[in-house]
């Protein structure tokens, strides 16, 4: 995976497939086996979303894939690491809606928005540990309802 993940030689759907491979490992019943791959492929994942720039539709739907394959994460991690885990998430779904692409934009928003109520003392726990987070998240929000409410009164 490591070096499908790190090589753009490899056409966009040998890593889309990758990444879609493991979401399954990362939520198998055997947690000794989970927990290995996770502990090994979640940093691949955060690297790769964070050297893919989506511009294409290939590179949106790698990206989509990854921040899927980052929220399995959260439902199969235990509750004591969950605060660490959002943590790594967070920042990465602020950036990425500042993206340039809106279908990026839009995903990383929703998937932020099921978040934190899904999570909310943890999502408190780590917005509130960082100011600057924090004021990424709030700027992200502002510009992001900047956009959609351009976007309908142009439509």
């Amino acid at each position: 995976f490591e070096f499908i993940a790190n090589n753009n030689a490899f056409f966009f759907q040998v890593r889309l497939r990758a990444v879609q491979t493991i979401i399954p490992i990362f939520s198998s019943s055997n947690r000794t086996v989970g927990t290995y791959f996770i502990s090994c492929l979640a940093p691949l994942i955060v690297k790769l979303i964070e050297t893919v720039s989506p511009v294409s539709d290939a590179d949106v739907s790698l990206v989509k894939e990854c921040v899927t394959a980052l929220e399995s994460l959260l439902v199969v991690c235990e509750e004591s690491n969950r605060v660490q885990l959002l943590g790594g998430v967070l920042p990465l779904l602020v950036d990425l809606i500042g993206s340039t692409s809106t279908v990026v934009s839009g995903f990383s928003l929703d998937k932020l928005k099921a978040i934190g109520p899904r999570y909310p003392q943890p999502f408190k726990d780590v917005v509130g540990s960082s100011v600057e987070l924090k004021q990424r998240l709030e700027k992200a929000l502002k510009s992001s309802q900047a956009s959609a409410s351009g976007g309908s009164a142009a439509g």
